[in-house]
């Protein structure tokens, strides 16, 4: 489920449609948790491996850590990249504003974080543009995603937080510690997908 001071809005003839602020979101705002609603799919699911799904599925879902396909109930399925995302994926399975977004801005994430399989071109228009977008940027770019997660949660117990109910009592109370204390962070490297592991032990990636 995406924040509910969102919608949808046409940003370009070249990008389509994505996702804007209605209202502040704040820094340390929770713009992204998993509903009920939203499809999760095995990775050995006939839908992901069937080609007359495959375009949809690649191009509106993204891949968690265990390799399950996500496709969002709602329009957060819309959230375009940029560079210098104003939301991020974080590995207690929620996104958050990494910094305030101004009502009528869009909201962008890193698909860098989404265990794409292959590189994508990217012309975000931004000055650090790295024109595309590697399923391996989290070896490169892990510290300063990091960096950026670590410090807008310091923000996460002093903003409204409208997305909290679809949080574990688990992963709230791991939230909040780290925001009161900096202690228990868990870095984006938790989130990749590192393939399959066969009957063998040896792990394979799963590929149409």
């Amino acid at each position: 489920m995406i924040h509910p001071h969102t919608e949808i809005k046409q940003i370009s003839e070249n990008i389509g449609v994505g996702v804007l602020a209605t209202r502040l979101i704040p820094a340390g705002t929770i713009v992204f948790a998993l509903d009920p609603l939203d499809i999760v799919l095995e990775p050995t699911n006939p839908i992901v491996m069937d080609p007359r799904h495959a375009a949809y599925v690649e191009r509106y879902s993204f891949r968690d850590e265990k390799g399950r396909r996500v496709l969002s109930a709602d329009h957060a399925k819309y959230v375009n990249h940029h560079c210098n995302p104003s939301t991020m994926s974080t590995a207690w399975g929620f996104d958050i504003a990494v910094r305030d977004i101004q009502p009528g801005e869009e909201l962008t994430c890193e698909y860098g974080l989404l265990n794409i399989e292959e590189p994508m071109a990217c012309d975000c228009g931004d000055p650090a543009c790295r024109k595309t977008i590697d399923p391996n940027d989290y070896l490169v770019m892990g510290k300063t995603w990091n960096q950026r997660i670590r410090k807008a949660m310091k923000n996460f117990s002093q903003v409204e937080q409208p997305l909290m109910f679809l949080l574990s009592p688990e992963v709230l109370r791991q939230a909040q510690d780290f925001a009161a204390k900096g202690t228990g962070y868990k870095k984006v490297e938790n989130m990749v997908f590192h393939g399959l592991p066969s009957q063998n032990g040896v792990h394979h990636h799963v590929s149409r």
